[in-house]
């Protein structure tokens, strides 16, 4: 994941790179818009992920999304992704975000890195409270569900003694 977003860094800020108004900074804001969406996916933080897990386990869909904080893949939008590269670089800077224009905020890529980690980071940190979620309120599967093929090659309900040899 690392590698990916130096990666996206690079080429954001090389490739049909635009100037920020709000920043001294230059990046490709669809090309991360477009990133973030995709880190979301990866992380099962669409509405389509999110729609199953809540079908799998019986819990609201609405239920599950309240434990998101970062936007959700749909909502990210070129706006918002400015918006987060001002956070970015206000935390790098530990400035006042109203103070981020007027100051030097160092190179494109410094900015565009931070502002992914950053986001990588909180959905992560998403991920794994739906998870937790998910799995605690599991429901119990049927019997006839559980069936596996044990390590003899017979179908059964799997217990401790099937793996035993």
């Amino acid at each position: 994941m690392v590698e990916h977003m130096w990666l996206v860094s690079a080429v954001a800020c090389g490739q049909q790179a635009v100037p920020i108004p709000a920043l001294s900074i230059a990046c490709n804001v669809d090309l991360l818009a477009k990133t973030l969406q995709g880190y979301c996916v990866s992380f099962g933080l669409d509405d389509s992920s999110l729609r199953k897990a809540a079908e799998h386990t019986g819990q609201p869909l609405e239920q599950l999304k309240a434990l998101v904080k970062s936007p959700l893949a749909v909502a990210i939008t070129e706006e918002q992704v400015v918006e987060l590269l001002m956070e970015a670089a206000s935390k790098a800077l530990k400035l006042p975000r109203d103070l981020v224009p007027v100051a030097e905020v160092g190179p494109s890529f410094t900015v565009v890195y931070n502002m992914l980690k950053i986001f990588v980071d909180e959905a992560a940190a998403d991920a794994h409270r739906v998870l937790l979620k998910v799995f605690m309120s599991h429901r119990p599967r049927s019997e006839s569900d559980q069936h596996v093929v044990s390590p003899g090659g017979s179908r059964g309900i799997f217990s401790p003694t099937d793996t035993e040899t």
